[in-house]
């Protein structure tokens, strides 16, 4: 096991306190930032002597691929404030901290949204943010000297079920509570004859006696594809969860689950589902922003190919027209490139591309012709057809 570093924190309402001393400090400097949420993939020009079937495997790595713009470093910024500043009252080492295990928070948790059209890169985003932030499941033992024998989850990430239910919604999290433990801890809680407010309280008690960081739920817009849905006891859930739970709840979806927070027209109830932060990432307006040229030409360099082309603007635009800056279908634009140049040509071109675009993403043309279009009433059907 790693020995636990510890880095003593400035501000007198976190020194001393090891569920936040053990995270990982956040840079002051953007670059800094940036350095933290890039992901490369394995690469080594000696693959290139590999045979086809093997170098084609090698694609697979740049799924992960991750390149920071500047909107993901400013939710970099927002997402390790909303952790730290959520573990201010909750030391262990502490009367207070001991006591916050079983009194009711003081102060309700925060709630971000990040919204965005689907393959836009939001739930890598929130991965890669967490990963920059510290190590997922933490086991402290000693700190500066004294037992600390604690158990620290940072966060639990879950979509939500199909049947969003509450009860569903509080088993997920749990299920995924023990998988990342490696135990039936959380589980057990959830009988079938208990009430939703039941699931809620076992949560609760969860979420404090593991020292969950933030609790993060992904695919929103599920909750539409429940049958006589009731929005309003989703919602309801949520603020629940807000209130009691004492940890920053991240939400995530597509721009469809924008209806769904923002359709009660309450406004307190619309500041109570973004007093974290909403934050809405969108794609390039044009092949000339920076951002889509630097990730267009970082992303170039990891080609298993046999004769790499030099990156160009030609191929920049190019790029930029046919997936019209979604950078979740770049790089499936991409990886489909190499599969077909590895064996073949061995050298991707803009024919090529083309080709691979007209053959290979033929489910995709329609959603990207109402990216193209800029109508809007087209583009907010875009997540049902991107899914096609």
């Amino acid at each position: 096991m790693n020995e636990l570093i510890y880095t003593p924190h400035p501000l007198p309402e976190f020194a001393g306190n090891p569920l936040v001393e053990v995270l990982k400090p956040l840079p002051s400097d953007v670059i800094g930032k940036a350095k933290l949420l890039m992901r490369r993939p394995n690469f080594n020009t000696e693959e290139l002597n590999l045979d086809s079937s093997m170098r084609r495997l090698c694609t697979a790595r740049l799924k992960s691929f991750m390149f920071p713009m500047d909107k993901h470093v400013e939710i970099f910024s927002n997402i390790h404030s909303l952790i730290v500043g959520g573990y201010k009252d909750r030391n262990p080492l502490t009367a207070q901290g001991q006591q916050s295990l079983y009194q009711r928070s003081t102060s309700p948790s925060t709630v971000t949204f990040i919204t965005g059209l689907s393959g836009i890169g939001k739930s890598a985003l929130v991965r890669s943010i967490m990963r920059a932030v510290g190590t997922q499941v933490i086991d402290h033992s000693e700190y500066n000297g004294r037992p600390c024998p604690y158990t620290q989850i940072l966060y639990v990430m879950q979509n939500v079920p199909v049947d969003s239910t509450p009860k569903n919604m509080c088993m997920t999290l749990g299920s995924e509570m023990d998988n990342l433990l490696q135990k039936e801890i959380v589980t057990p809680i959830f009988s079938k004859n208990r009430t939703h407010t039941d699931f809620i309280l076992g949560l609760k008690r969860s979420v404090k006696h593991l020292r969950l960081g933030a609790i993060v739920i992904d695919e929103l817009q599920n909750v539409n594809l429940r049958r006589g849905a009731n929005k309003e006891e989703f919602l309801a859930m949520v603020s629940n969860f807000r209130d009691e739970l004492g940890v920053p709840i991240i939400l995530i979806g597509t721009t469809a689950a924008k209806k769904i927070l923002f359709a009660n027209k309450n406004i307190s109830v619309q500041r109570r589902f973004c007093d974290g932060g909403f934050e809405e990432l969108e794609p390039p307006k044009s092949a000339s922003e920076e951002n889509w040229y630097e990730f267009c030409k970082t992303m170039w360099r990891y080609q298993w190919v046999k004769d790499p082309m030099e990156f160009s603007d030609e191929m920049c635009e190019l790029l930029y027209n046919l997936t019209q800056g979604v950078t979740g279908i770049l790089l499936t634009l991409f990886i489909n490139c190499q599969m077909a140049a590895i064996g073949g040509q061995e050298r991707i071109d803009t024919s090529l591309v083309e080709y691979v675009y007209q053959e290979q993403m033929k489910p995709l043309h329609v959603a990207l012709d109402a990216l193209r279009s800029k109508v809007p009433e087209k583009i907010a059907r875009f997540d049902s057809h991107s899914r096609a």
